[in-house]
């Protein structure tokens, strides 16, 4: 196994090993359950000054919720897809087109919200990790996580008021992936795509940002 940065893990991200471990998810594995779950601020606060007293100068809630995932679905590897509008230059607003950045984390690397942090605030190409091998790359858990609450806007009609807001994504999901997104102002939820085999045991583990579900079921595959 050797270390690689930025354009040097395209070979791997792209390679025989990723497309087979995510073509035999998708064609032999399990159908995806899909978790919903509310993000309580108390269980953040909690974690953002637990991190704080770790040393970290700063997480966020982000941080944490990605950690927690890489966490709770044992991967070994973690991908964050980031927009990259406003983060790159000329990337703005209103340029049409998606404009997007996936980070991998390796082994260990995913598990503490400072670890994230770290190599975010560090730029591109967000530090490295060891390359694995082929067949590690074959059976290996990969994880994806995703923020879309800043994509959120409040749906404003005369004499109604806006419930719930869920993301639509496909339930094909060849391996296991979290959203973070808004389902009403000032809120905020995670909806799991929970592919392997125990990859949903913990979602609401005690030391976890979850109390309670936003959804006990909805569109649910059997």
């Amino acid at each position: 196994m050797h270390r690689a940065c930025s354009a040097e893990l395209r070979p791997w991200r792209n390679g025989l090993g990723i497309l087979m471990n995510v073509g035999a998810e998708k064609l032999c594995g399990r159908r995806t359950r899909m978790k919903w779950y509310k993000v309580d601020p108390e269980r953040i606060r909690a974690a953002k000054q637990k991190a704080v007293d770790g040393g970290a100068e700063f997480v966020s809630t982000n941080d944490i919720l990605a950690a927690f995932w890489s966490r709770a679905s044992n991967a070994n590897a973690l991908s964050m897809a980031m927009n990259l509008r406003g983060r790159a230059d000329g990337v703005v607003d209103d340029l049409a087109g998606m404009y997007s950045k996936n980070p991998f984390w390796a082994d260990d690397g995913s598990l503490k919200p400072a670890d994230i942090r770290r190599s975010l605030e560090a730029g591109a190409p967000f530090g490295c990790m060891p390359v694995p091998g082929f067949f590690e790359t074959l059976f290996m858990r990969i994880a994806l996580t995703t923020n879309w609450s800043s994509f959120f806007e409040e749906l404003r009609i005369d004499g109604c008021e806006q419930v719930l807001h869920v993301p639509v994504f496909s339930m094909i999901a060849p391996i296991d992936a979290s959203i973070i997104f808004r389902p009403r102002p000032r809120e905020l939820a995670v909806l799991y795509l929970c592919k392997r085999p125990g990859s949903e045991d913990k979602l609401l583990a005690d030391d976890g940002p979850h109390k309670e579900p936003l959804l006990e079921a909805m569109f649910e595959q059997h």
